[in-house]
């Protein structure tokens, strides 16, 4: 009789475990075993529910208890790799799970995981062998068909992920999970409306499946469709309130919408969950900074270094400078980090350093290396990778304002870069500049690489406006394809990127103009720091360092800001510009 109960508490186990109720699945194999305590099955079904339950101590014993039992057992071994898989223990987990697979050679499961494990150590090219062997085994078998998808995800091999992913749907049509990387690759490929049928796919199967929303929120969000977001991120948050990345994806699109206390809030609650959370310490820097709090904004501006898409850190082998007291007499390498627009905007503060009699080695981009060696005086100024001996400190240049305190009335604002005379004498004979109309030099777009490029980058063709009453120099190295075409029909508009070698050469160019009119790349901050007359077009959101709804910039006194009214709205600012070019009122 015992035999019959314990035999039915396994199997309505079983049933459960595959339905994922683990809790239910976990009390039956628990009623089961205590009837029939030494059944193996029993013993490895139990663990493989606890495991999903995160028991992994639990899940452990009943594990060893089977190989006691058996010290054959594959399917033991199995769950011991997931356990230590599952607690981030990849070499010893990859061990037992050889030893799995060496115990029963066709063994997919087990092979399948160890292919797992190897992804998880970047040895990409053996994980996707290995999903290959298990499959080999099992040709049916949709868990490797879509973790072979997401070791081609991690490689960027978009379409084979796709491919691999749609394989593991045709074996198991309600395969969530499957559906949900599908959605990620999709928003990879910019195919966002597929990338949102996909999640609604994977929710219609799992409906509580909360990475499946945050992600479709994720998506919403690159469409600017920033309501839809947020209503996915709370349906995510709804079903797992402790899901940071969801808070902090919220935050993000909070911020888009100009709701900065939610923001903060937000950010706040995704950092009480994960204090570690650098990305979050992150956005919140944007905001504090883009409302003026430079004191809060800057000293959480340097987790900045530790974000997960951060560029590596240089010089480490030198002591960070962190305190100005130890600084005196001493001889310090500030490195740039950014683009060349922040390498412009804070050079600034090179002097403020060398007040305080310090010797300074300046580390710089190779484009902008000759300008700001003729330009600041008081430090050696060398390019990325050149030679500099031994030094006492490093610093990073954008975590000057945080060890100089510097406030939002304390910038130094006087023009601080000079051109190079006889390249000007040079750039003078090649411009040929009218005196019938304004010279003015323009950039409508910047690296297509930043974060922010969709948003600040505008189209050439807003600018005919402007050409029409004034001479167009287009100062910026690169084109992108539909402004080329548009530059082959708009001969008056001179383009002079394929000449210009380095910012000294824009520089010498800016010098020639009567004025400048530039979206929100280098070329606004070189302007600037010149001294020039500059109007600087921003999306309705910008960067924190235009702060917020000022038309003028504490930066660069000769700059005015011409603002965005809604998102996308760009025709309006150019009318606007244009209006003030024909009432002669240039800046």
């Amino acid at each position: 009789m015992s035999f019959e109960i314990a035999k039915k508490h396994f199997l309505d186990g079983l049933n459960l475990l595959g339905a994922e109720s683990y809790e239910e699945a976990e009390f039956h194999f628990l009623e089961s075993l205590h009837l029939m305590p030494d059944r193996i099955s029993t013993l490895i079904n139990l663990s493989a529910a606890q495991i999903k339950l995160k028991k992994f101590s639990e899940a452990k014993n009943y594990s060893e208890k089977a190989l006691e039992l058996d010290k054959n057992c594959a399917e033991a071994f199995l769950n011991l790799g997931i356990i230590n898989r599952e607690q981030g223990k990849f070499i010893h987990a990859l061990e037992i799970f050889e030893m799995a697979a060496k115990l029963k050679p066709d063994y997919p499961e087990a092979i399948s995981n160890k292919g797992i494990v190897l992804h998880e150590l970047k040895r990409y090219d053996e994980a996707l062998a290995s999903y290959d062997k298990a499959i080999s085994f099992k040709s049916d078998y949709c868990e490797a068909w879509s973790n072979r998808g997401s070791t081609f995800s991690e490689l960027k091999r978009y379409e084979e992920a796709l491919a691999s992913y749609d394989k593991a749907i045709s074996f198991k049509s309600d395969y969530y999970e499957a559906w949900a990387n599908k959605g990620i690759v999709l928003h990879e490929l910019k195919r966002y409306d597929e990338a949102l049928a996909s999640y609604d796919k994977a929710i219609s199967f799992k409906s509580d499946y909360c990475e499946a929303w945050s992600n479709r929120g994720s998506t919403f969000s690159e469409l600017k469709r920033y309501e839809e977001a947020l209503a996915s991120y709370d349906k995510a948050i709804s079903f797992k309130s402790d899901y940071y990345e969801a808070w902090a994806n919220k935050g993000i699109v909070l911020h888009e919408l100009k709701r900065y206390d939610e923001a903060l809030a937000s950010y706040d609650k995704a950092i009480s969950l994960k204090p570690d959370l650098y990305d979050a310490f992150w956005g919140k820097a944007l905001i504090q900074l883009a409302l003026g709090n430079f004191k809060d904004g800057f000293k959480n501006y340097e987790y900045r270094l530790e974000r997960t898409s951060a560029h590596p850190k240089r010089h480490q082998a030198f002591p960070l400078l962190t305190n100005l007291n130890q600084a005196s007499g001493k001889r310090v390498l500030v490195w740039s980090e950014q683009g060349h627009g922040d390498t412009i905007q804070f050079s600034r503060l090179i002097k403020n350093l060398s007040d305080l009699n310090i010797e300074i080695i300046f580390e710089v981009q190779a484009g902008l290396k000759t300008l700001l060696e003729q330009s600041i005086k008081h430090a050696k100024v060398i390019g990325e990778g050149a030679p500099f001996g031994q030094v006492d400190f490093q610093i990073p240049l954008m975590s000057l304002p945080l060890l100089l305190e510097l406030d939002i009335n304390g910038i130094p604002s006087d023009p601080y870069l000079v051109d190079s005379k006889k390249d000007s004498i040079a750039w003078k004979k090649k411009l040929s500049a009218a005196n019938n109309k304004l010279n003015i030099g323009i950039a409508c777009s910047g690296n297509e690489q930043h974060i922010n490029d969709k948003n600040r980058s505008i189209d050439l063709e807003f600018f005919k406006p402007i050409a029409d009453q004034a001479n167009l120099f287009l100062i910026q190295k690169d084109l992108r394809k539909k402004d080329r075409d548009f530059l082959r029909t708009h001969p008056e508009i001179k383009f002079l990127g394929e000449e210009i070698k380095s910012f000294n050469d824009s520089a010498s160019i800016i010098q020639e103009m009567d004025l400048v009119i530039t979206v929100d790349t280098s070329l606004a901050h070189l302007s600037g720091a010149l001294g020039k007359s500059t109007l600087i077009l921003l999306p309705w959101n910008p960067e924190w360092r235009w702060l917020l709804d000022r038309q003028d910039s504490p930066w660069y006194p000769t700059a005015k800001i011409f603002r965005q009214p809604h998102s996308g709205r760009w025709e309006s600012v150019i009318e606007d510009i244009a209006l003030r070019l024909n009432l002669n009122h240039p800046c």
